[in-house]
């Protein structure tokens, strides 16, 4: 064989190196399925749900059936410690809380009490409402105490911006095996200083 020149040598050698060069690169997958060098795609875990934010007052040790609503609009308490009233440290110099008003009620609406309960019968929701003023320059709170038949029933916070005229609330219910004694509320400011003790008698409906 005549010897090649050395012009067509080279490139006789770059079309035989050609399919070498490939070699190494990932065969085209059969649909459906993913090549061995491409990973299969990983599920995406599902974070927790947020929860949307509650406004207003959570509740603060025990918490039998609160709901609790200020000035500022809530609805209801938030779950047990993911928010708490917002109570002033101890201090004997801060200027006391003044309680302006306050009504047990069947129902509050418009932040103001629909009437004004002499008595509660079994299995009824009864709303404390309190008008309160601070003017320490602190934002407090009031803790308030329900009893029924003399055993605790609710136990809940409420903040108490500062205001001439703040307006609050909280609920306690009665089970249908309620049908005598009293309903008691106490309510404590974060000074130690009871601002009421009111009670209302339950009576029971009359049979006919």
């Amino acid at each position: 064989m005549p010897p090649v020149p050395a012009r067509f040598a080279c490139r006789l050698a770059l079309v035989l190196a050609l399919p070498v060069l490939g070699c190494d690169e990932p065969r085209s997958a059969a649909p459906g399925r993913p090549s061995a060098s491409t990973p299969s795609p990983q599920p995406v875990a599902a974070g927790p749900t947020d929860r949307a934010a509650v406004p207003g007052t959570a509740p603060r040790g025990v918490v039998v059936d609160p709901s609790v609503t200020t000035d500022s609009a809530a609805d209801a308490a938030a779950p047990e410690g993911e928010e708490t009233a917002a109570c002033a440290p101890k201090d004997p110099k801060l200027k006391p809380l003044q309680l302006l008003h306050f009504t047990f009620t069947s129902a509050v609406e418009r932040k103001a009490p629909t009437d004004k309960l002499r008595i509660v019968r079994p299995g009824q929701r009864v709303w404390a409402h309190l008008v309160l003023r601070n003017r320490s320059g602190e934002d407090r709170c009031v803790h308030l105490i329900f009893r029924v038949g003399g055993q605790l029933r609710t136990e809940v916070d409420l903040d108490v911006g500062e205001s001439w005229s703040w307006r609050t609330w909280a609920y306690a219910t009665l089970r249908s095996t309620d049908t005598a004694g009293h309903l008691e509320l106490e309510a404590i400011d974060d000074q130690g200083r009871a601002l009421v003790r009111e009670r209302l008698p339950i009576v029971a409906a009359s049979g006919r």
